[in-house]
């Protein structure tokens, strides 16, 4: 059996605005760390690697991040959601070797 990653949150966080940003709060070539908004998906991210260890599929992940965007952020659904949201969940494994 292989060890999981433990993920330190600025990790999280980079996964998190680097392919996520649902809200689109960072603007180009800007530094997250320097936003006064750094923790803004903390809860979706935090919830989504927790549950990726504990066993959660990949398309369970998916399915999660999309939903807090379409109806939890009231964003809807839109052409670049999925997409977003599996390049998310793709980093996250492999951050915590899944």
């Amino acid at each position: 059996m292989t060890e999981k990653a433990t993920l330190p949150l600025s990790r999280l966080r980079e996964i998190g605005w680097h392919f996520w940003d649902p809200i689109g709060l960072l603007p180009e070539g800007a530094d997250w760390k320097t936003q006064t908004f750094i923790d803004e998906y903390d809860v979706y991210l935090l919830h989504v690697a927790f549950s990726l260890q504990a066993g959660w599929s990949a398309e369970l992940a998916i399915a999660y991040l999309v939903q807090a965007e379409v109806e939890a952020m009231g964003l809807g659904l839109r052409s670049t959601t999925k997409d977003r949201a599996v390049s998310t969940v793709t980093a996250l494994r492999t951050a915590l070797r899944l």
